[in-house]
């Protein structure tokens, strides 16, 4: 095992650095950025890095939980919780920048608690999903409200809807990165447990373990690692759908190698995804979140079409 880790961590390694480079360089023209253009590239591919790790491996976490390989990590509501967040803060007239980040990754995280609580006495797979999917219509429906009755600062919002990994800090980015890793090492001491947690609470429960109690930690830690992530990119879809099944392919399903190649794949997926953005219409950007989605709606329809569903 501890052979095939190393293995698999410093293959990933390699060509995560190359991904990160590779984005580092590309500009205006393809050559190493100076003075303030130098910082900005910096902080923007690390924060892809730091985000596509995260909802990765949120994502990885989700699909083993709820035993579906559609799932992922904005299945019980975050997205829409922090995007509620950011329209209460674009309401309210608030503009200080650091506190964007926070109220969009509580509000993430908050919503994920809401469904817990409100699950607490017929906790099930099903019964999740359904009241997830429910108060995801419903925040979003009042965030369609607050643009409709806000014209002049619906861009601000809807901008953060689709993704955006250019409107962050240092500050933002230090503090996510610290709480992302932390959370990994969390979940990753949780992998064998996250292995037994796959194949349902009865089987579970004969390997001795508290599908209840054990499902609920996991599901906190890696909406907690969802809501670091909406704090300092806004909400990019499909990252952690594809992320898990690409890595799947190459590790196989044992959570303690898929955990950390599903984190190196998010990384490169999302950082190549922003230097298309920036490029493929220069000198105009479009938000990243429309790359994504490019890419994983069909990913999503090959899925379901391919019968992986089962």
């Amino acid at each position: 095992m501890k052979n095939k880790f190393i293995k698999i961590f410093l293959q990933g390694t390699v060509i995560l650095f190359f991904v990160f480079f590779l984005s580092f360089l590309t500009g205006e023209k393809f050559s190493i950025p100076s003075g303030k253009i130098f910082d900005l590239r910096l902080l923007r591919v690390l924060t892809g890095l730091i985000c596509g790790i995260a909802l990765a491996q949120a994502g990885v976490v989700y699909q083993m939980v709820f035993s579906n390989p559609l799932a992922d990590p904005y299945l019980l509501g975050s997205s829409s919780g922090a995007s509620l967040g950011v329209a209460l803060l674009v309401v309210l007239s608030i503009k200080t920048p650091f506190i964007f980040p926070f109220v969009a990754g509580l509000g993430a995280f908050l919503s994920v608690i809401l469904v817990l609580k409100i699950c607490e006495k017929t906790f099930s797979k099903n019964t999740l999903i359904l009241i997830g999917v429910a108060l995801n219509f419903f925040f979003s429906a009042i965030v369609i409200l607050i643009v409709s009755l806000k014209n002049k600062q619906a861009f601000t919002i809807l901008y953060f809807m689709m993704g955006d990994l250019s409107q962050t800090n240092r500050i933002s980015v230090g503090i996510v990165s610290v709480l992302v890793f932390a959370l990994n090492f969390f979940i990753f001491k949780k992998a064998r447990i996250l292995n037994g947690i796959s194949f349902g609470s009865d089987i579970s429960a004969n390997l001795g373990i508290d599908f209840k109690k054990e499902a609920k930690k996991l599901l906190i830690f890696s909406s907690l690692l969802t809501g670091c992530a909406v704090a300092i990119s806004g909400t990019i879809g499909f990252i952690g759908l594809m992320s898990p099944h690409i890595a799947r392919k190459i590790t196989g399903s044992d959570a303690r190698f898929l955990l950390p190649a599903a984190g190196i794949t998010g990384a490169c997926l999302l950082v190549l995804s922003d230097m298309f953005a920036r490029r493929i219409l220069y000198p105009t950007e479009i938000p990243v979140g429309v790359i994504t989605a490019i890419l994983g709606a069909p990913f999503f329809l090959f899925l379901f079409l391919k019968n992986d569903i089962n």
